[in-house]
């Protein structure tokens, strides 16, 4: 699925195409513009993005064999919510009417913490 294709998936819910393509560059600036600065963007049952900052390393260039110098990079991460990894893991617990996004379901994190114990 692509940009266009989730557009036209909003549509229904945003009445016309052209507000479901505004409320999603909208989404999506926030986001971008948020991490950017170095900030961190959390949507509860979906996941996190935020910045990650790489120090600068030494690599090796495959075809030489010679050290090559990697400079610092930052660089956006995203990092799956509990729900979403949940809905990936097992797609028959998605619920059939409403949305997928939301609190992850009773009991996971809870179950997690007691089996970590």
């Amino acid at each position: 699925m692509n940009k266009a294709d989730l557009v036209k998936e909003l549509e229904s819910t945003f009445g016309s195409r052209k507000a479901a393509g505004e409320a999603l560059d909208a989404v999506l600036d926030t986001i971008i513009r948020e991490v950017s600065r170095g900030g961190k963007v959390s949507i509860t049952g979906f996941g996190t993005f935020d910045r990650v900052e790489r120090a600068p390393r030494t690599g090796r260039n495959p075809h030489t064999g010679t050290s090559v110098r990697i400079p610092e990079v930052k660089a956006p991460r995203f990092r799956a919510g509990t729900a979403f990894k949940s809905y990936v893991k097992e797609p028959h617990t998605l619920p059939k009417d409403g949305t997928a996004t939301g609190r992850a379901p009773a009991g996971t994190a809870a179950a997690k913490k007691s089996a970590s114990a």
